[in-house]
């Protein structure tokens, strides 16, 4: 089988690049990158489905093309277009992953990509880890989101990657889709951003002017960016919300 490659040490937008300039063998599945997941064996209408992996400079995994790009330039290019569909379809993905103790630990408008019919797929699976094992214990992410925002605090402070901080990412999601929010957060460094998560601070409601951002949907927001991951709520919880 032959596809276009998706590499993994690049950047995601570069290995994004290269899907559309490489014509690749594909490899079926994972087996030899210890430590991670069987991808190909992963499967929801709201996941980016992997192929495979190849080796075009370094391993890489090999994803279909997605014409309509990530969900910021979606939104960028069609301001009026229905957001609860969206992420209703990023809490599925969720879900899925969650359930099968997996977190996906790198959730940002960047890897979330939507497809020719519109629907929302979680993509970068290159860091997906296991959950927390019975006593507690995490598995460090395979490598560092740069998409400050989207971290939770808690991860910003050195803890492992969960379940509740895939929340607190999705949290944020639901603002940026809705408030067009950026992520650096009015002009501040990443490193200013850090500290303002880490000191509690959020963006406020009035950051919002969309008519369809109801109250329900800012209550559910402040809740999945709870400070402490232990009250945040799992993500079965929001999709009962978004079912509206």
């Amino acid at each position: 089988m032959h596809a276009p490659c998706l590499a993994s040490e690049p950047s995601v937008d570069e290995a994004r690049l290269a899907q559309q300039t490489q014509d690749v063998e594909v490899q079926p599945d994972f087996e030899e990158l210890p430590g991670r997941p069987r991808l190909t064996a992963l499967r929801h209408p709201n996941l980016l489905e992997v192929f495979g992996h190849c080796n075009c400079n370094g391993i890489g995994i090999v994803t279909a093309w997605q014409d309509n790009g990530d969900i910021k330039g979606y939104l960028d290019a069609n301001p009026d277009a229905a957001r609860l569909p969206l992420l209703l379809g990023v809490a599925n993905g969720l879900a899925y992953l969650h359930g099968l103790t997996l977190v996906h630990g790198n959730i940002h408008p960047w890897n979330v990509l939507i497809s020719g019919s519109n629907t929302a797929l979680l993509a970068d699976y290159i860091v997906i880890e296991h959950l927390p094992d019975s006593n507690g214990s995490s598995m460090r992410p395979m490598h560092i989101a740069h998409k400050t925002m989207f971290v939770a605090p808690e991860v910003q402070t050195g803890d492992g990657r969960s379940a509740a901080s895939d929340v607190f990412a999705f949290g944020m999601l639901v603002f940026y889709a809705y408030g067009d929010a950026n992520t650096s957060r009015h002009g501040q460094t990443a490193v200013a951003a850090c500290a303002t998560l880490i000191n509690g601070g959020r963006p406020k409601r009035e950051e919002i002017e969309r008519s369809d951002f109801t109250e329900k949907l800012w209550e559910l927001t402040t809740k999945c960016w709870a400070q402490e991951a232990r009250l945040r709520p799992p993500i079965t919880e929001i999709q009962e919300v978004l079912h509206i």
